[in-house]
């Protein structure tokens, strides 16, 4: 498989508004460089593809900009929350960054692109103690509806979920070319710190990288719209820990960010290999569909084949994890790519909307829409 790779840093100054939060938030400092990384490839039939990851909460209007072209662009947003924003559709959760929409269409025009050969992939999985159900919803009760509609968000460890990070080392003989990471959790362990920053996904990149030996680190962001870091305290310190005495802590420190890094620098070095393709030329295919989501206009969704018996689905909503659940990555040929080219919202699952919550209502506000988002088939 004949693929063109790339990877350059977004290098921007304090000042810029961030996505995520409220529309005031803007960015103090910067503690990492924020990237873009991805590959160019042509399908049997002669189209050209380029997949980019990159460090944004959405793809926004990069995705206007760059499919104009003979290059048909597909932009997998990481989804952190300490990014420039790039959507200007979306005015309550950021203010529209035209300084750093700029930076972002220069680092992925001016990048350089590496030509190779890849004949091997090799798939790796690990396990961490990172994410977790962040609504009240489970178990299905009437109490728990009730506080889903009416509470924030809240660490459900009662709920159990695929804490998987999955490894696709693309390689020959001699070295490994790239590797393509998934991973299902928000990108929110920095809690509502105003820094310029990648979150964890920093830390999972430069660990791939002393591992494979790679540059070109690809990170997919899975069915992550209900799950977020397992960061929490109590709400009144001197009682005991219980579900209405338990949240998410908002303010983590210096040592907490740290120590939720070291888990991921460990997962990437604890990665067990689980299987072995042999890569044949030509073999790369991407269908493009278009989903209609019930009483809404239709959106671009995409499926990117890069052998028999693996696929890459990359959808524009924040997906609910129980459509993971439902498909079972691990044993399964599908893996669904949330926050893919023109987000609009979240796609919560028909599980959850009696309970109602953020994900299902509260968001629609944040992101310009008037219903929940439905769509009868997912693949």
């Amino acid at each position: 498989m004949k693929v063109k790779l790339f990877s350059s840093k977004v290098n921007l100054q304090p000042g810029e508004p961030l996505g995520g939060g409220d529309a005031s938030r803007m960015s103090l400092s910067s503690s990492e460089m924020l990237e873009c990384n991805g590959f160019e490839v042509w399908t049997p039939d002669g189209f050209n593809y380029r997949i980019s990851s990159v460090d944004a909460l959405y793809a926004g209007r990069l995705v206007e900009y760059f499919n104009k072209g003979d290059i048909n662009h597909i932009l997998a947003a990481t989804h952190t929350h300490y990014a420039p924003m790039l959507d200007d559709r979306k005015p309550h959760i950021g203010e529209f960054s035209q300084v750093g929409f700029d930076a972002y269409v220069d680092a992925l025009e001016q990048m350089h692109l590496d030509e190779v050969e890849s004949t091997v992939c090799r798939l790796y999985r690990s396990e961490l103690d990172v994410p977790v159900y962040r609504r009240f919803d489970y178990p299905d009760n009437l109490l728990n509806r009730f506080l889903s509609s009416r509470f924030g968000f809240y660490p459900n460890d009662a709920k159990v979920i695929d804490k998987s990070i999955y490894f696709f080392e693309f390689c020959d003989d001699k070295c490994a070319h790239f590797v393509l990471v998934y991973h299902a959790c928000h990108p929110t362990s920095r809690g509502v710190k105003c820094e310029l920053s990648s979150d964890y996904i920093g830390a999972v990149r430069q660990a791939v990288r002393e591992r494979f030996d790679v540059e070109v680190v690809v990170f997919l962001q899975g069915c992550a719209g209900d799950i977020r870091p397992n960061l929490a305290k109590k709400r009144v310190s001197w009682l005991p820990r219980f579900r209405l005495n338990w949240k998410f802590n908002w303010h983590p420190d210096a040592a907490d960010i740290l120590r939720l890094n070291e888990k991921y620098i460990e997962a990437v070095k604890a990665a067990v290999k689980y299987r072995v393709v042999s890569l044949v030329a030509d073999e790369f295919n991407v269908q493009a569909r278009q989903l209609i989501p019930l009483g809404g206009e239709a959106v671009d969704a995409f499926s990117v084949e890069f052998f028999p018996g693996v696929k890459f689905h990359f959808f524009p909503f924040e997906i609910s994890h129980l459509y993971h659940l439902e498909i079972t990555a691990f044993e399964s040929s599908d893996f669904l790519v949330s926050c893919a080219n023109d987000t609009i919202g979240y796609l919560s699952h028909p599980a959850q909307h009696k309970a109602a919550g953020y994900e299902v209502c509260g968001s629609l506000y944040y992101m310009g829409l008037q219903e929940k988002l439905e769509v009868k088939e997912l693949l």
